[in-house]
């Protein structure tokens, strides 16, 4: 026969007791950390609520100016208009017709108003400097001169006689694109001779149409091109090396005159086609005899910076 021995049950009892007693506390501080969050989450709630029916009264209330504004300005316009279709000279074109007519003639007195572009206030400078009889004639001669030629040009005016001589230096780059350093657009000297003629004439027309022939004697213009310039006595092959080779420098191409004589001949420079003007000029120099332009040579494409030649 076997004997069993009781275990004491006191240690369960009070670690039981102790158990339900942690978890009551757990419970407890849930609770009340859940209620705070809650409490805390509902007045957070509220302040959005607030601060979104205050943006949105803002909203409404600007939309509603925004509105009214705009239907009175509406109603302003509607009435403008209204009120101009019953005029019959606006309906009609009379009042725009006297409108332009007054413009055009402030445009043809040349008002600087109407001048915009830096070109036409330029125009209106030689203009000025013509008619300007307190100015001397060579510093107007020099003024307009400059402002005529293309930029970067060497303008030279000299006293002969009573009256002046103007040269005028400039690039043809200056004036005609892909036309910088020893390269040109053209496949023929007589293409390239045509343009610089056209341009010669252009700066001609310039210079005379706000100058007048006011103590001109003569006007010469030299254009100026990139080249290399050979010996035609060398040797063919020391020749080509050159051409292809050779230092690139600032000549001349082509000068013309026209004297202030035959310019006093022309009534209005504005009319006279550039034609016209080729007719009139006298050839000085002509470097397109004795022009070569060869294809596939490699050049920079920059004009060497070196005085111009008259």
């Amino acid at each position: 026969m076997r004997y069993r021995q009781e275990q004491p049950r006191t240690s369960w009892v009070v670690n039981s007791t102790a158990l339900v007693i942690a978890v009551a506390l757990c419970g407890a501080v849930l609770t009340f950390d859940y209620y705070a969050k809650s409490e805390a989450l509902v007045k957070q709630r509220e302040i959005v609520t607030a601060s979104l029916m205050e943006k949105e009264s803002q909203f409404n209330e600007s939309l509603s100016r925004m509105r009214a504004s705009h239907e009175a300005q509406l109603a302003e316009t509607t009435k403008v208009h209204e009120d101009a279709m019953k005029n019959p000279e606006l309906i009609s074109g009379a009042i725009a017709k006297d409108r332009r007519s007054a413009e055009w003639r402030r445009r043809l007195w040349h008002e600087p108003e109407f001048a915009q572009s830096p070109m036409e206030r330029a125009l209106l400078k030689m203009e000025a400097l013509g008619r300007d009889s307190s100015v001397s004639t060579k510093e107007a001669l020099s003024e307009v001169a400059t402002l005529a030629a293309p930029p970067g040009s060497r303008v030279e005016v000299s006293p002969f006689a009573n009256s002046h001589r103007v040269r005028v230096a400039f690039r043809m780059s200056a004036v005609s694109e892909s036309e910088q350093g020893a390269i040109t657009k053209h496949k023929s000297p007589g293409a390239m001779r045509a343009e610089v003629q056209e341009i010669s004439a252009n700066i001609m027309r310039a210079l005379f149409e706000f100058c007048g022939t006011r103590g001109i004697d003569s006007v010469t213009l030299s254009c100026n091109h990139a080249m290399r310039k050979v010996r035609a006595n060398l040797p063919k092959t020391e020749r080509q090396k050159q051409m292809d080779t050779g230092p690139v420098t600032m000549g001349v191409l082509f000068t013309v005159r026209l004297d202030g004589s035959r310019a006093a001949g022309v009534h209005n420079w504005r009319e006279i086609s550039t034609a016209g003007i080729v007719k009139l000029l006298q050839v000085e120099y002509d470097g397109f005899n004795t022009l070569v332009i060869t294809q596939g040579m490699d050049a920079e494409p920059a004009d060497p910076d070196v005085p111009l030649e008259f």
